[in-house]
């Protein structure tokens, strides 16, 4: 590789320059499947950290709507309250029962009344009080009717909303579960 005066020589050079060529090259070997799982794991990073924003906007929004629904009924279980409005329609339906089973009363009584074709004044009489409580019967029996109506639809409704609150809620859960498995993933990743 030296000459005679301690210089390099051709051929020397040429050799050193060759094993140099090859070291790097082997070296340039020797890091490609390195730099492509390099790449790879930061492709992948990039993937679940784009995923971590998105399960993150996701779980904003289903905090939000849970928010919403807590701000228009107090509370995010409306349970309690559901119980309460089934006792109310619960206790409608009985009053209803009673109040028909007098205006059955009633028509039947004045059904017995023309039969006998009433010629005193005291059943002339009865026959027109029992005629005018009937009225008064028909009357209240409508109105419960229409409040029934009204507090059953309430009930549903107060019934699906609860229903999407249990939703809403199971939703956030599992995004949650999402989210910590994506940030688990993410920290193996950087770790790795």
């Amino acid at each position: 590789m030296f000459n005679k005066k301690g210089k390099y020589s051709s051929l020397g050079l040429v050799i050193c320059l060759a094993s140099l060529l090859l070291c790097c090259k082997g070296c340039t070997f020797m890091n490609g499947p390195a730099k492509e799982e390099q790449t790879a794991k930061e492709q992948q990073l990039r993937v679940l950290e784009e995923e971590r924003t998105v399960l993150s906007e996701q779980m904003q929004m289903q905090r939000e709507a849970l928010r919403r629904f807590a701000q228009e009924y107090g509370t995010t279980s409306l349970v309690s309250r559901q119980d309460m409005m089934l006792q109310r329609v619960a206790s409608l339906l009985a009053e209803l029962t009673k109040i028909e089973a007098n205006r059955i009363r009633l028509e039947a009584e004045i059904e017995v009344l023309e039969r006998k074709e009433a010629k005193k004044v005291e059943e002339q009489q009865k026959l027109t009080d029992t005629r005018y409580e009937l009225e008064r019967a028909k009357v209240y029996e409508k109105r419960m009717r229409e409040t029934l109506a009204k507090e059953d639809t309430e009930a549903i409704e107060l019934g699906r909303k609860q229903l999407t609150i249990e939703e809403l809620k199971e939703q956030l859960e599992l995004t949650q579960e999402r989210y910590d498995t994506v940030c688990q993933r993410i920290h193996e990743l950087e770790l790795e």
